[in-house]
């Protein structure tokens, strides 16, 4: 299990949980703020920093590295959050909330490095947005103290 710890710091944490222990990693490139999220997919762990930024990560545990890849299609914060399709093995996509009282959400392309941009949420997204992928449809919570629960379906076959 992989952790970030927002609030304006670079710690990055694995927990093993056959030892029940925490061990520090290699330091996320830049501090972490709201909106900073993960998600593992395609041997990798993929970060997104938030904060008002667009920068976006992918973290290689053989070697302990990050590596930048394409930006955000725009700034990420309060509410940003990734999600995958944990069920297809040959699903290499990412999906994004962007935050920030936007309506903005995307798919990343592992493959090709690329940001694609989806249909608008129904309302904005803020504090508290989370996303999730189960059997093939991505669900959605909104934030912003609301109680605002959404599904997507996602495409039945991984390009």
């Amino acid at each position: 299990i992989y952790k970030l710890r927002g609030g304006n710091h670079r710690f990055f944490s694995a927990y093993d949980i056959t030892a029940n222990t925490w061990s520090q990693l290699a330091q996320v490139p830049a501090k972490v703020k709201g909106g900073g999220s993960l998600v593992y997919r395609s041997g990798g762990v993929y970060a997104l920093r938030g904060g008002g930024t667009t920068d976006f990560w992918r973290y290689d545990a053989s070697g302990d590295t990050w590596t930048a890849l394409a930006s955000a299609p725009a700034n990420v914060a309060n509410g940003g959050a990734l999600a995958t399709d944990a069920v297809h093995a040959d699903a290499n996509d990412v999906y994004a909330f962007r935050g920030d009282d936007q309506t903005a959400f995307w798919k990343y392309s592992i493959q090709r490095d690329t940001w694609t941009t989806l249909p608008n949420t129904p309302a904005i997204v803020e504090w508290g947005g989370a996303l999730t992928v189960l059997k093939g449809t991505l669900y959605a919570l909104r934030g912003k103290n609301t109680t605002d629960f959404w599904s997507y379906a996602l495409p039945s076959s991984p390009p």
